[in-house]
């Protein structure tokens, strides 16, 4: 019969219970740690340094793009930023200088779409917000524009220049109260800032607040004697307050400062006209519209010149210019509500940019056809309109019987 051999239990070192043996794997565990330790500390260590490198290699970049953009160079600050990584922590940065060089290179979609990038991985960021507010003016996105010049002042409370902006694009929409405010702030911010100045007095004249205006006024005449906007205003506000000889006086010397001044051409003409100088109105409305063939309140003017002198006929055609002028008016404004309600939809951006060009208006017309284009590239009205912008058909000679 078969027996199992039965082996006596192992009681030397070898044994696994043996102390010596749990001794030798202890110290084995320690130094496995302490290996793993030292060469996993010695990795962190070469990753952070890298990692440092990196930083100082992107803030050195960032740098240089932005003073390749002062200096004019766009195209080679695009080149500067570009190899900056995807997980860099200055990619924000990185994308802004991008935005800003496709921007002065006139790749306006391009740079919307990558300065919309930067703000959302970095919203701290009022450089961007404000160059990305002017894109959105430029296509005619007033309530965006208007977002991000607040967001860019809260970013920044010391800057006047949001605020300064706001006040421009108010007074275009015909908000004077809320223009005067926006200037207003920027002139607390910025004392010594002549815009800021001429903006408020513009925006308190507009919302008829003559006595507000009148000590602005004069702190302008003060900074700028010879300042042909402030002259030209200075006429307005003698005239608001029945002062017709100093208002003539102030236009007179607006005029022979800046004769281009299609504002104190029409103020000195309604004077010409309140001391019965027919002639003498007619002249300088006739010149107001010529150097502003959109002022609805020039045009106007002129039309009661012309009756007054006696052109009953060519009065006529220029009251149909001006209900002409104030409906295509009407038509941009609702286009651009439109636009405000719908900014995905083309059809608004290209009919405004249709109406613009009607109106000679060519860079709004360009700014949007091609916002349309972005949004459909292959759009036919706005590759017209684009196509006359670039080849623009020559006006027909006037008929001699033309007025």
């Amino acid at each position: 019969m078969d027996q199992t051999k039965t082996l006596p239990p192992r009681s030397g070192p070898g044994a696994p219970d043996h102390p010596e043996r749990r001794r030798r794997l202890l110290v084995f565990g320690l130094i496995s740690a302490l290996l793993v330790a030292l060469l996993g500390g010695g990795l962190s260590l070469v990753r952070q340094h890298s990692l440092r490198e990196a930083h100082r290699r992107d803030e050195a970049a960032i740098r240089r793009g932005r003073a390749l953009l002062e200096l004019g160079r766009p195209d080679r600050a695009l080149d500067v930023v570009g190899p900056i990584d995807e997980s860099s922590p200055l990619l924000a940065e990185a994308l802004t200088v991008r935005g800003m060089a496709l921007a002065a290179l006139d790749r306006v979609e391009e740079s919307r779409q990558t300065l919309e990038r930067s703000l959302r991985v970095g919203p701290v960021q009022p450089m961007a917000a404000k160059v990305l507010a002017a894109i959105y003016f430029s296509r005619s996105e007033t309530d965006r524009g208007l977002k991000l010049l607040r967001l860019a002042s809260q970013i920044d409370p010391a800057d006047f220049r949001p605020w300064f902006a706001t006040g421009k694009v108010l007074m275009i929409l015909d908000r004077p109260a809320e223009a005067a405010d926006a200037y207003a702030r920027a002139l607390e911010l910025h004392p010594g800032d002549r815009d800021s100045r001429i903006g408020l007095i513009r925006a308190l004249v507009a919302s008829g607040d003559a006595d507000t205006a009148t000590p602005h006024l004069e702190a302008a005449l003060r900074q700028g004697p010879n300042d042909p906007e402030a002259l030209a205003l200075a006429a307005l506000l003698a005239l608001a307050r029945g002062e017709p000889e100093h208002a003539l006086d102030y236009a007179d010397r607006c005029l022979a400062i800046d004769p281009s001044r299609s504002d104190a051409l029409l103020t000195r003409a309604r004077i010409h006209r309140a001391f019965g100088r027919a002639d003498l109105a007619l002249a300088d409305a006739e010149d107001a519209v010529r150097l502003a063939p959109n002022d609805p309140a020039a045009l106007n003017f002129l039309a009661l010149a012309e009756a007054a002198a006696g052109f009953s006929e060519r009065s006529q055609a220029t009251s149909a210019r001006h209900r002409d002028l104030v409906a295509r008016i009407a038509r941009m404004h609702e286009l651009t509500d439109q636009i405000q309600a719908n900014p995905d939809d083309p059809e608004p951006r290209w009919r405004l940019g249709l109406e613009a060009l009607e109106a000679g208006e060519i860079e709004l017309a360009r700014q949007s056809f091609q916002a349309a284009l972005a949004l459909q590239p292959d759009c036919p009205p706005a590759l017209q309109g684009l196509a006359a912008l670039s080849h623009p058909i020559p006006a027909l000679p006037s008929s001699p019987d033309s007025p």
